[in-house]
């Protein structure tokens, strides 16, 4: 093939196993979401990775963010590089509306079951909940006063999660639920023994796919409301 799509692990993989040999014919490496690569525990497969890459390879690093991350992932792979920032030529008006609740930790469900029964927000809703017990347990909540809703976290298979994300995307449900990034990243991928190239162990010893991130690269379309 002319061009390879994987993670750093996968990629390493095949490269040990000779399935694609690169080191003469690599033109571009792209490097996507590389604020991300190192927090979720990629460093050591990038490290392996570079032997294998031919000194004229012509390497970019995207990101959305220029943080400490991208900084050392830069000093690990680049030489010399020019930073290219892109931004928009005009400001354009904002049509997102942003509102705050303060309430008491046992009174938010009060205050979610208020918003949907009083229809005070309507349309497709994308919750996000900072991990994965707190993800099933609204959804508990929401079958109790008969709403139905789906989860979304990195304990789901992939295809599990695919189909999930075509069913709210065709309107087969309206209410989502979802883990944000910060599940994987309190695990800390990096400082521990990888289990598999594809997933890591969490405390309560169920599995997690490290390439799991909701809270960007997925596309859902109609959403009128996020509630964190």
């Amino acid at each position: 093939p002319d061009i390879v799509v994987a993670t750093p692990s996968q990629l390493l993989l095949h490269l040990q196993q000779k399935n694609i040999i690169v080191k003469q014919s690599l033109k571009m490496l792209i490097l996507d979401e590389a604020d991300l690569l190192l927090s979720f525990g990629y460093e050591n497969d990038i490290k392996q990775i570079i032997p294998y890459l031919s000194n004229f390879t012509q390497t970019f690093l995207m990101s959305a963010t220029l943080t400490p991350e991208v900084e050392n992932l830069k000093e690990m792979i680049l030489t010399n590089p020019v930073i290219l920032k892109l931004r928009e030529k005009r400001k354009r008006k904002s049509q997102i509306q942003q509102f705050s609740i303060k309430c008491a930790m046992n009174d938010r469900y009060l205050v979610l079951f208020a918003l949907l029964k009083l229809k005070l927000i309507k349309g497709k809703i994308l919750f996000f909940t900072n991990n994965i017990d707190r993800c099933f347990k609204l959804k508990l909540f929401l079958e109790r006063i008969h709403v139905k809703a789906a989860v979304l976290n990195s304990e789901l298979p992939l295809n599990s999660r695919l189909h999930i994300i075509e069913e709210f995307n065709k309107g087969v449900f309206d209410y989502l639920i979802a883990t944000d990034d910060e599940e994987l990243l309190k695990q800390n991928p990096s400082s521990k023994k990888k289990k598999n190239n594809n997933s890591n162990e969490s405390d309560d010893g169920k599995s997690n796919d490290k390439n799991f991130g909701v809270a960007r690269g997925i596309d859902f379309k109609n959403v009128k409301a996020v509630i964190n």
